[in-house]
């Protein structure tokens, strides 16, 4: 399922879907695989009739069984205009939450036998723009795994989460910061080097740990425009998403 393209009405779903996978329930460790995630969060797998390892009931592959383990998907939900939204956690066997802002909006069961902290349900005004997003699956006894991930909003009725495509010449134009950034589509050409501007960028993620409170992780990237900018640790040009300095009026350059 593919969101509405940018060249008619504004683009609406889910953008950099990334799936974490656990051999444990509860996101305990180890991750055993970690992969793009091609796919709306719609799945309903059946393993009925089969025997331990339950292959029919893997998400993914690489999982030991088909029974008690856990998936963390992030990506960016796009809100295409400000307005009340609402979603929702259906057909879920065995247990999932939603987090839209790093904040739990929604809860099916994750914390079976325990009463869900959050309902399955959530209604909320989102501002017109990009959200950061994730949801927790937990599979427990076999034989169905299953989960579906609804939202509806301003000019559109209740549908699965779609992801957000662009035409096949385009991507989504990352931060180039400190020169500038842009929601809008852009080409590029082999880099990915932006035509536009000419700049080079490069970003790459080390690590995503799914916590409490805010996602714990580490990436770095260049930019052949910074490499005066940033020289140190990691290099001319490199930087990291924990290189931040608070700057007061009245500092140098404040």
């Amino acid at each position: 399922m593919r969101g509405s393209d940018s060249r008619g009405e504004t683009p609406r779903g889910l953008i950099g879907l990334t799936a974490y996978y656990y051999d444990h329930v509860h996101l305990n460790p180890p991750v055993v695989g970690t992969e793009s995630y091609g796919e709306p969060l719609n799945f309903h797998l059946d393993c009925s009739g089969e025997a331990s390892p339950w292959p029919g009931c893997k998400l993914y592959a690489g999982l030991s069984t088909g029974d008690y383990y856990s998936v963390h998907w992030d990506g960016v939900l796009r809100a295409p205009v400000t307005g009340t939204y609402s979603f929702e956690l259906a057909n879920c066997d065995d247990g999932a939450q939603l987090y839209l802002d790093d904040n739990l909006l929604a809860d099916a069961g994750w914390n079976w036998p325990a009463p869900n902290t959050q309902g399955p349900t959530a209604t909320l005004t989102l501002t017109a723009g990009f959200h950061p997003f994730s949801v927790n699956f937990e599979q427990r006894p076999p034989y169905i795994a299953s989960l579906e991930v609804w939202w509806s909003g301003p000019g559109f009725g209740p549908e699965i989460i779609p992801l957000l495509g662009l035409p096949d010449d385009q991507t989504w134009a990352p931060c180039e910061c400190p020169f500038g950034c842009s929601t809008a589509s852009q080409n590029w050409e082999g880099g990915p080097i932006n035509t536009r501007t000419g700049n080079y960028y490069y970003t790459k993620s080390d690590f995503s740990l799914p916590v409490l409170g805010p996602r714990l992780h580490f990436e770095h990237s260049y930019n052949v425009q910074a490499n005066g900018l940033y020289t140190a640790p990691l290099g001319f040009g490199w930087t990291h998403n924990y290189a931040m300095d608070i700057v007061s009026p009245g500092d140098p350059g404040g």
